[in-house]
């Protein structure tokens, strides 16, 4: 870099009206200046000052370091250097060039001989420069994953620095969670829910599995968080000062891109099984399968009976054994839904996106696997022809899965993303013209069915999940901008209603689509929260027992619907009063129609009913804005009329029941699911965790969005 020279004088109180040659050095002398101060005028949406100008900071530091020591020479009033040098050496984001052996002894609690020896094997350089350029929060975190790829010390304390949304507490779960995740993965496979021998649940002593039914699923979500830590750590290992330290990153790398692999076979392996599923006597050859089948899971014939037997009692969807590539003949569970296609599907677009750039051979499996997938689901009607109907019935059956139209919608733009992705000219004029045809078929009813999900605030919840899934990928990888726009808009439609549910993989997906900065604030608030939730998950919990002491309960299925209308779409009555009427579309040619008389703004008379049946409603008037609540307790569609829920959002730390996902279950715990048993020798593999804060990490230090707000939806539910 060409001679650097920093010259000018600071005005008392006005940052402004320093001159600064190089504004690197300039823009962290203010960053940490600022670090209580308020925020710029365009950010000032929720995120904490502290936050903003630790971010600022953080993203220029490493590079205005390498400056200055780079400098040959520096040149500036002798106030601003004293001030710089003051401020940063006093802050948690200084410059250190500390002791690497030293500082990883004290994070490990192992000998400096000991750490210098470790240090030696995994870097084989000067470790005395090792942490050169870092501030203290990178030099922690850099240890913290060295004492973890070498396995120095019995256990890593938490730390003490954050570094973006990497707080100390969280970076401990995320490792101590990878470190037990062994215990969870089998045969390509994740299984959320295992049993231990003992209550201690030491890794390595599971003596049973849980959660297979939703492996595919799952196994999606969580190589979808794999890709976002293996996309992490790449930036920090492009990003690193010296060899050492890209050394370190790229063992983290390496462990990330195992973890991918493995799930990549094992999720090729349950699409394409399905080639070598053979029809029952006359039925074959007519009836046999094809490849693009999912199966939820499967496992080698040879399974230990810890694991899962498959005598005849086994379950009758469970088919096999069926041949596969490696040799080995497989057991497969062959119920057939959306869901197990979405989180499968989501899990492989991500990492073909953020992992096949690294790996062709990765990206080409990806990209077969997820055009395999979806030319099956199109050309049999998005239904799955099964050459039995089960493992007692050899009648081959078809069995539909178009329950849902943002499903169809995705899966054929996945496959047309991934024939862009390096595809064949014949594989990309196929799928564009697919896409084309499906869009057509499904595109026009995208928002009449995500208002039809408002009718299913709390039973049908795991669909929201389904959908902010299928919705993050259909709005990022999306490169026509009126289209993008419109899946924004859609997705929309449910975000009014579920942005105050208490989700941070929700809020982690709709920043990562927003950039609104209240909405990464509320997913790390929500992460921490889960941390006490996770630390209970095996506690029994009675909510229930509160239902009229400290919470309200009601019917599972009864939704209250809220509609806002500004007061200036009010119009004159004869009688001088103002009229405000509304009819909202609900779906299923079910319409809410809402009429409210005010005086000024004073509610008259309010009246609201659902398909012409009259039903409670309030309404207020506030901010220039009518607020009408129509309750709908439609006691006829109970399925179980002693199922209740909560009325209101229940609190993650200490009111939800612990869940597979906690993210897909509603935040008023319904289907039952208020209280749950104690069950002390059960462990959950925290997935849930994972996919959340691996995004937050990657949205906010390799790919930050652009600040985007959508409109607010008027029509929420509850």
């Amino acid at each position: 870099m060409s001679d650097l020279v920093i010259y000018g004088q600071e005005s008392e109180g006005s940052e402004n009206e320093i001159t600064v040659g190089n504004p690197l050095i300039y823009g962290l002398f203010r960053a940490i200046r600022r670090k209580d101060g308020p925020l710029p005028a365009n950010w000032d949406s929720g995120i904490s000052s502290a936050t903003f100008w630790s971010a600022q900071a953080s993203a220029i530091q490493a590079q205005a370091y390498r400056v200055t020591k780079s400098a040959k020479r520096l040149v500036c009033d002798s106030f601003l250097v004293l001030m710089f040098l003051s401020l940063a050496s006093s802050s948690s984001w200084g410059l250190t060039d500390g002791d690497a052996t030293q500082l990883l002894a004290d994070i490990a609690g192992a000998t400096t001989s000991d750490a210098e020896t470790a240090l030696a094997e995994l870097v084989g350089t000067d470790t005395a420069t090792l942490l050169e350029g870092l501030s203290e929060a990178e030099a922690e975190e850099l240890m913290e994953l060295v004492a973890d790829l070498t396995g120095l010390g019995s256990s890593i304390p938490m730390g003490t620095q954050t570094i973006g949304v990497a707080e100390p507490a969280l970076r401990s779960m995320a490792r101590d969670l990878e470190d037990r995740m062994t215990d969870h993965l089998y045969y390509g496979q994740i299984f959320l829910d295992v049993n231990y021998a003992t209550p201690e649940k030491r890794t390595g002593e599971v003596v049973g599995l849980n959660g297979g039914s939703d492996s595919a699923i799952w196994s999606g979500h969580y190589l979808a968080a794999e890709a976002f830590r293996y996309a992490v750590a790449r930036n920090k290992k492009d990003k690193a000062k010296n060899y050492g330290q890209s050394v370190v990153w790229g063992k983290e790398m390496q462990r990330a891109k195992q973890r991918i692999d493995t799930m990549v076979t094992g999720a090729h392996r349950n699409i394409n099984i399905s080639k070598n599923w053979k029809a029952k006597g006359l039925y074959s050859p007519t009836f046999d399968a094809e490849a693009g089948i999912l199966f939820r899971k499967s496992m080698p014939e040879d399974t230990p009976s810890w694991q899962e037997t498959f005598g005849p009692n086994r379950h009758e969807f469970t088919f096999g054994p069926i041949p596969w590539d490696d040799g080995k003949n497989y057991y497969c569970q062959g119920t057939f839904t959306r869901d197990q296609y979405t989180g499968w599907a989501a899990g492989l677009q991500i990492a073909l996106d953020l992992v096949g750039p690294d790996d062709p051979a990765l990206q080409a499996t990806i990209r077969a696997d997820l055009m395999t997938a979806a030319d099956y689901l199109i050309r049999h009607g998005w239904s799955v022809v099964r050459p039995e109907t089960s493992i007692r019935d050899s009648t081959p059956a078809v069995q539909p899965l178009a329950n849902g139209i943002s499903w169809c919608t995705y899966m054929a733009h996945a496959a047309r993303h991934a024939a862009r992705t390096g595809g064949s000219l014949a594989d990309q004029a196929k799928w564009e013209t697919l896409w084309t045809q499906t869009f057509a078929i499904f595109g026009p009813l995208l928002p009449g069915a995500e208002i039809f999900g408002l009718q299913s605030p709390s039973a049908g919840y795991y669909g929201h999940n389904l959908a902010h899934n299928q919705y993050f990928n259909l709005i990022r990888d999306e490169t026509d901008l009126a289209l993008r726009e419109y899946f924004r808009q859609n997705l929309a439609i449910m975000d009014a209603s579920t942005r105050d549910d208490g989700n941070a993989y929700f809020e982690a997906i709709t920043y990562a689509l927003t950039g609104e900065p209240e909405r990464l604030d509320l997913a790390l608030t929500h992460l921490r929260e889960w941390l006490e939730y996770f630390a209970r998950w095996s506690d029994g919990i009675c909510m229930s027992c509160r239902c009229g002491i400290d919470i309200e309960c009601i019917p599972e299925k009864q939704v209250t619907y809220t509609v806002k209308i500004p007061l200036a779409d009010a119009l004159p009555r004869p009688d001088g009063n103002l009229d405000v009427h509304r009819q909202e579309d609900l779906g299923n040619n079910t319409t809410l129609d809402v009429t409210v008389v005010i005086d000024d703004t004073s509610v008259i008379e309010v009246a609201g009913s659902i398909a012409g049946q009259a039903l409670p409603t309030t309404a207020v008037v506030a901010d220039s804005t009518v607020t009408i609540e129509v309750t709908d307790p439609d006691l006829l569609r109970q399925s179980n009329p002693n199922n209740t829920r909560s009325a209101r959002v229940l609190r993650i730390a200490d009111e939800r029941t612990p869940q597979d996902f906690l993210w897909q279950r509603s935040p008023f715990n319904g289907s039952g699911g208020l209280d749950r048993a104690a069950n002390p020798t059960e462990g959950n593999a925290g997935v849930d965790f994972l996919l959340p804060y691996y995004m937050l990490q990657y949205y906010t230090e390799v790919a930050p969005p652009a600040y985007q707000p959508w409109d607010t939806f008027p029509l929420t539910s509850r």
